[in-house]
This record gives structure tokens, sequence and C-alpha cells, in this order.
């Protein structure tokens, strides 16, 4: 049994960094959690996406426990000033490469996307949403 948090953060953001095309304009500056040290403060008004991994869920997945299923929440902020329309863009090209992307060669069974949350009303002058996905993945003892 392993945890998969780090190997499916590594993977997304490679996944984001190497697939992005120019239908989503600019490629935006895209960083871990933990390794943001602020946001939002100052003249910081760079596009940004941060990748933010929840409570991985291990279950057992075979009759006799050898086999287990782990499942690696990850929410994907978006965050924007420069305008509605640069915002769409970002969630847009997001989606595609996702959808494009659900089947791994990396060794997870699938990545998805399972949900979306608009937090634009919250903010001034800054457009942000999030994207949660799922990665799951069966390993073996």
């Amino acid at each position: 049994m392993s945890i998969t948090l780090y190997d499916a953060m590594d993977d997304l953001l490679d996944l984001l960094s190497t697939n992005w095309t120019s239908n989503g304009g600019e490629k935006p500056e895209i960083t871990k959690v933990w390794d943001k040290k602020t946001t939002g403060f100052g003249e910081d008004f760079r596009d940004q996406i941060i990748l933010d991994p929840q409570k991985e869920k291990i279950s057992a997945f075979s009759l006799h426990a050898d086999s287990f299923l782990n499942e690696v929440p990850i929410t994907i902020d978006v965050r924007t000033y420069s305008g509605e329309k640069r915002h769409n863009a970002m969630m847009k090209e997001i989606a595609r490469i996702l959808k494009k992307n659900v089947r791994t060669t990396t060794g997870y069974m699938d990545r998805r996307i399972i949900g979306f949350s608009s937090f634009n009303r919250e903010y001034r002058n800054m457009f942000r949403a999030t994207i949660d996905v799922i990665y799951r993945e069966v390993d073996s003892v």
C-alpha cells in the first residue's frame, strides 16, 4: 500500500504544463499549494493555477485486501485579474486538457473532473473558481 498524493500532484502539474495550448492564452503560473507563499498581496496580479490536494482515501480493493484503491481529490484553484474572458479561456483549457486525458499512461486508473465552484462574487477585480479532480489508482501490497 502506498500514498499516491505526491505522485498525483506531480502528474497533474506536468499534465497542465505540457499540454497547455494557445487556446487558453498565455500559460499561467502553475504551482502546488505548499510552494505558494502568498496569494493576492501587493502587486501580485499574475494569472495563477494553484493545485491543492485534499484528503486521500485508501480502501481495500480485493477480497483478501492485497490490493488497495487510492483516491486522491485535488482542487485546482484558478485565479486571474485579467477579466471574465481570460478566466473563461483558462477554465476551458484546463477542462479540455483533463477531458482529453482521462485515461492515463502513468499508472493511474483515471483522472476525472468531479466538480466546479465559482467564487467570483466574493472578490473585487479578481476572477476565481475551482475545479475538483479525482485521481484513482489501484496498487498491490
